[in-house]
């Protein structure tokens, strides 16, 4: 998909009229507005910035219902046991914090002002090894991305990210924050919100992604029972100034759309659907001076109905994940 992007309107003085004014009159003073100043990537080729990354993440579920499905033979003591069972599963569950670093790092720039950025993602994972994400974009001045490539040292990853065109990388990091198009080249004018909506066909978007997955599971026709309602996100980038550091500071509140997911059905593979029935971020972003990301703070909510069918008996739950991301200059 192709990052939406805002026009810049320039304000241009009217002209005055010609001919000689008469001589008693005053001198005309012809005022020009003030054009806003954008935000551009403007640090010179090597420049890298580090953050380290502190992800808190805390699931609640309620609602819990277990069910017999039509012709299963399933007792009420069994849909009992199974209900207790989630419940303890669940009950367990604490606040996970995930440690990270990001780096962004300018890589190429040319005579038409174009800039390349390297933006890399550690992750770590509890009980695995670390997970890198590389991602690669252009950025021209009016904030426009081309170029879009995303790899990974996790070989499944790299494989997934291989299989999907273009857009559908647009896509994948317009979702993860790599999405520049709502901040470089936009006028920068205090307290003036600009709304972006982007719709992500989600059913290609997870194909493509979890087709790697999938052949590695054994599980190949996973991925063409996958039906899904377009994702919608509206985002609202609001400048704020300068902070007392006289670096640009940015708010961003997101919301998605309901949202629905349905995979399998089929004798071979059980029947699972998600819907998001809430989903609201906000977050905070600083960019230094020579337009590099710096330090932010990000809060979000995600509230979702999951059905799961199996061996005879329907699950039902709702579940609540908050999160909250935090980086910071190291």
């Amino acid at each position: 998909m192709k990052a939406l992007l805002l026009s810049v309107l320039l304000l241009l003085p009217a002209a005055s009229a010609q001919g000689n004014a008469p001589p008693t009159s005053q001198p005309t003073t012809v005022t020009t507005p003030a054009v806003p100043s954008t935000l551009t990537l403007s640090a010179p080729l090597g420049t890298q910035v580090e953050l380290q990354t502190t992800t808190i993440s805390r699931t609640g579920v309620s609602n819990v219902q277990v069910t017999a499905l039509p012709g299963s033979a399933a007792s009420a003591d069994e849909l009992a046991t199974i209900r207790r069972s989630v419940m303890a599963g669940m009950a367990g569950a604490q606040a996970v914090t995930v440690k990270g670093k990001v780096f962004y790092r300018v890589t190429g720039r040319d005579a038409g002002g174009n800039v390349t950025l390297l933006s890399s993602v550690v992750q770590n994972v509890p009980g695995q090894p670390p997970v890198t994400l590389r991602i690669t974009q252009t950025l021209a001045r009016n904030g426009a991305v081309s170029g879009l490539k995303v790899e990974s040292d996790t070989p499944a990853l790299n494989a997934a990210f291989a299989g999907l065109a273009s857009e559908k990388l647009q896509e994948l990091a317009n979702q993860n924050g790599a999405n520049f198009a709502a901040v470089y080249g936009q006028p920068l004018v205090v307290n003036q919100p600009r709304s972006q909506t982007v719709t992500v066909d989600a059913t290609g978007l997870l194909s493509g992604l979890l087709g790697a997955f999938a052949s590695q599971a054994e599980l190949p026709e996973l991925f063409g029972q996958i039906q899904s309602t377009p994702l919608q996100l509206t985002t609202v980038t609001t400048y704020g100034g300068l902070n007392a550091q006289g670096l640009h500071t940015f708010a961003q509140t997101s919301r998605y759309d309901r949202w629905k997911i349905n995979v399998g059905g089929s004798a071979d593979l059980p029947r699972f659907e998600v819907e998001m029935t809430d989903g609201q971020a906000s977050s905070t972003q600083i960019y230094r001076k020579d337009g590099l990301p710096g330090p932010s703070s990000q809060t979000s909510r995600q509230m979702l109905n999951m059905t799961v069918a199996i061996e005879g008996v329907q699950v039902s739950l709702t579940m609540t994940i908050d999160q909250s991301v935090t980086m910071t200059l190291r």
